[in-house]
């Protein structure tokens, strides 16, 4: 995304969003997974039945640099093994001309944007900038927060989770989340 001061100037922000959602809930690419695969019935929900739908019932994003047991039939499970490709990593390119309205460019992954608003992820990008934070940082760490929210659980809880359960990420020590 970019954001762009308002017309009427001040502190106001419009958040300009440069590509789509690679995720299972929009059609277009749910027709080009589709298109890619040779399995008839390629999306399903987790094993539990419940919850959005996903990839072979695997995967909620469309494209990724990397499960690819949803794109090589050396890589993938048995099930999957006939029908790959799923799943692509060609990247949706825009290229637009920047001005100096557009201050502030948010490149972020799925996990950010699952858990924040376009219009939240500017807001706190633009106050971490302003009291001279790392935007970055600020960013994860509300994500996290939300993330932590919707769960029910306390953000210690949240980590907790994640360290003991082998899910936490391996580039971010636990001290961080």
């Amino acid at each position: 995304i970019v954001a762009q001061r308002s017309n009427s100037g001040g502190s106001a922000w419009r958040v300009v969003q440069l590509t789509s959602e690679y995720v299972c809930s929009n059609e277009r690419e749910k027709r080009a997974v589709a298109k890619r695969t040779k399995d008839p019935h390629p999306f399903g929900t987790s094993v539990n039945l419940s919850g959005p739908v996903r990839v072979a019932g695997l995967l909620m994003v469309t494209r990724a640099i990397g499960d690819g047991c949803l794109k090589r039939e050396g890589m993938a499970c048995t099930a999957q093994a006939r029908y790959v490709p799923y799943i692509t990593c060609e990247p949706q390119m825009t290229s637009v001309e920047l001005t100096q309205e557009q201050a502030l460019i948010v490149i972020a992954s799925d996990g950010v944007w699952d858990a924040l608003s376009n219009e939240r992820a500017i807001e706190l990008c633009v106050a971490a900038v302003i009291n001279g934070k790392n935007a970055a940082k600020a960013l994860v760490s509300a994500a996290i927060d939300e993330c932590a929210t919707q769960s029910g659980l306390s953000r210690e809880e949240y980590r907790q989770f994640f360290v003991f359960s082998g899910l936490a990420p391996r580039l971010i020590p636990p001290q961080h989340l």
